[in-house]
């Protein structure tokens, strides 16, 4: 879903478990000047708010679309809605909208990976350092590996895991389709780290890169 105005552009990319108590929602908004983007209505809970460098420069576009938001999704019988924002593009978010707050919820650490290997590893703590040296003697090895050939290892080990941990749910939606999709779409963005020990995969995980940002 989105809101542009001019090429001002504010975007949430999906939007799900919305909890409303008047059935199927089916919106139809309306805001002078204001142009609503590809709108569907399932349930909403955690999302990420995007916006573009026009909707970062413009703070009473911001307000508007927040405002219209907020306006559409009370006349689904929404009570509340919860929105991630990014730690470095959305830094500077603010809106003014009665009933709207921002709350700085914790820390992110970044990592210019640009910089020499050797540099990298010094900036390490120490304590990861001594984990990671202890798990190299042991036989433990980190590497990338190509996601075309061992996504279906990924999702064994997901698939397997899930329930160890008694996840419920919509965890178990994401099967092989979902991660194949996912490369499909990403193409070379995306990333697969795989650790091995004794010639077996202990784990697996997922990386995405986008704008030199991983």
């Amino acid at each position: 879903m989105g809101f542009e105005q001019n090429g001002v552009l504010l975007v949430l990319p999906r939007l799900s478990n919305i909890v409303h108590s008047r059935g199927k929602a089916t919106p139809s908004w309306t805001m002078p000047s204001i142009r609503i983007l590809n709108w569907t209505l399932p349930k909403l809970q955690f999302n990420i708010l995007m916006l573009n460098e026009a909707a970062r420069r413009d703070g009473a576009f911001v307000n508007r679309a927040i405002a219209q938001l907020c306006w559409g999704l009370k006349e689904q019988g929404v009570c509340s809605a919860f929105f991630r924002l990014h730690p470095w593009l959305n830094a500077d978010f603010y809106t003014s909208v009665p009933g709207c707050t921002v709350v700085n919820h914790s820390e992110t650490v970044a990592i210019d990976l640009t910089q020499p290997e050797a540099q990298l590893w010094n900036q390490t703590k120490s304590g990861h350092r001594n984990k990671i040296n202890r798990c190299r003697r042991q036989g433990w090895e980190a590497k990338l590996v190509p996601c075309a050939t061992h996504l279906p290892l990924l999702v064994d080990i997901y698939t397997e895991t899930m329930p160890r941990v008694g996840a419920t749910g919509t965890y178990f939606e994401f099967d092989r389709g979902y991660f194949e999709g996912l490369h499909q779409a990403l193409g070379n963005r995306l990333h697969l780290c795989i650790v091995e020990a004794g010639g077996e995969v202990a784990s697996a995980g997922l990386y995405t890169e986008s704008c030199g940002i991983v």
